[in-house]
């Protein structure tokens, strides 16, 4: 899209809710999942299943995406360091996901959005909000759980842009997020 309008998922999100079950599963387009018996939807699905209160559910990512600082720093030594921080997401939550292989649930720890499954209920409560913050603070303000299953685990592939696209520019991805 040319703009950035927040309103856009909701849009969505409101003309196909009559077609909707109980869940929607919200995945961004620079996201891989691992293979897995069952499948990762059903993983996550059981997880869900048993806790009625959890209204939102994402999966951990898998942390050997993230680039140490001082290996960026070797492979693009040239680069200004608030732009290399960037790239490789330094100041990322996520960096410090728990470890917690084994477990159904990492819970309460705010999932990011690139894979999410929503209860329907909940969104129908909250809204389809763009940004996991904000969705998040929306889904446990409306009395939901929010948390994360090691039992599914993603890539997210812009945290190879160091070695992808290291020409990303994340000054504009925050402008067109109207957040500078």
């Amino acid at each position: 899209m040319p703009e950035n309008i927040p309103e856009n998922q909701q849009v969505i999100y409101a003309q196909h809710r009559a077609d909707m079950g109980t869940y929607m599963a919200l995945v961004d387009a620079d996201v891989t999942v691992d293979d897995g018996q069952p499948d990762w939807l059903s993983r996550m699905l059981n997880v869900m299943q048993v806790r009625p209160a959890l209204g939102l559910l994402g999966t951990a990512v898998d942390l050997s995406d993230f680039i140490p600082p001082a290996q960026a720093r070797q492979i693009a030594p040239g680069m200004p360091e608030d732009v290399l921080m960037s790239l490789i997401k330094a100041n990322s939550p996520e960096r410090a996901q728990p470890d917690a292989h084994g477990a159904d649930i990492i819970n309460p720890y705010k999932p990011a959005g690139r894979l999410l499954l929503a209860r329907t209920e909940t969104l129908d409560k909250t809204g389809a909000l763009i940004g996991n913050k904000k969705l998040c603070e929306a889904v446990n303000n409306a009395g939901y759980d929010v948390g994360i299953t090691p039992k599914v685990e993603h890539r997210h592939l812009s945290l190879l842009n160091l070695f992808d696209y290291p020409e990303y520019d994340y000054g504009q991805l925050q402008r067109y997020l109207g957040k500078i």
